[in-house]
């Protein structure tokens, strides 16, 4: 997921776009031989995660989604994921389901499987509102992928993985920030979409007012918790959010 998968998905080569860490998923079902393939590698979890007992590892394991490796004092991390973000976001989709609607990008020498269009677009979406969407990189993969997908995007299956996830405002409002950020083209279903929700527009703008200063002023505690409870299209999600967020705090 991301990296240079993405890079190669959306930009047309991995040298376009940068990138700190490796986003590997995996089926749950999988994950004790897969962190036993990368010991023998030489990876470990980071400290802090090591340091936590067998129980612990599984807890942070569950509310995270994934746990992170590195090799020696090595600058790059990976990060070991059972599901593509943490339950928090509700991006809801298993690996058998994301498994069997995958696609292969040619990275290298190397063949890999990453996530189907549809899919990726919708999970950087949910990942710029898990960031708060402070950083221009975040528009910039929507806006890339959009743009060199724009033919082949399947929007009517966009939609509706967006409506199972409970994303269809975090869709729009990624769709909003690529569109009048980096002129992103959009779907004419999606446009028609975000065109008819007021409340898309508004959020869209203050986030675009916040990434066009210099530097980007940091949420305050309050602001991030409106935000995010803001991004929540239901009472129900919202009550999820608000219960879920508070895991955070016994990790």
């Amino acid at each position: 997921m991301k990296g240079p998968a993405l890079a190669r998905q959306a930009y047309g080569g991995e040298h376009w776009r940068l990138f700190t860490d490796l986003d590997v998923l995996i089926a749950p079902r999988d994950y004790d031989r897969a962190q036993s393939m990368l010991e023998e590698l030489g990876y470990q979890p980071f400290s802090r995660l090591a340091a936590m007992r067998p129980w612990q590892q599984r807890f942070h394991r569950w509310r995270a989604g994934q746990m992170a490796f590195r090799r020696g004092a090595g600058t790059f991390n990976l990060d070991l994921h059972i599901r593509p973000l943490p339950p928090l976001h509700r991006y809801v989709f298993s690996f058998d389901e994301l498994n069997d609607r995958v696609q292969v990008v040619q990275v290298g020498e190397h063949a890999l499987p990453t996530l189907a269009d549809e899919d990726h677009l919708l999970l950087l979406c949910f990942h710029g509102v898990k960031n708060r969407w402070e950083r221009l990189k975040h528009v910039a993969d929507v806006a890339e992928l959009l743009r060199s997908r724009s033919t082949r995007l399947d929007d009517v299956a966009l939609w509706e993985r967006a409506v199972r996830t409970r994303g269809g405002r975090v869709l729009m409002v990624g769709a909003w920030l690529a569109f009048h950020l980096l002129e992103a083209p959009l779907p004419e279903s999606l446009h028609r979409r975000i065109a008819q929700q007021s409340e898309v527009h508004r959020i869209g703008k203050n986030l675009a007012d916040r990434l066009v200063r210099w530097p980007v002023p940091p949420m305050s505690s309050r602001d991030r918790a409106r935000f995010h409870l803001t991004m929540q299209e239901t009472l129900g999600t919202k009550v999820q959010y608000a219960l879920g967020s508070l895991l955070r705090y016994l990790d």
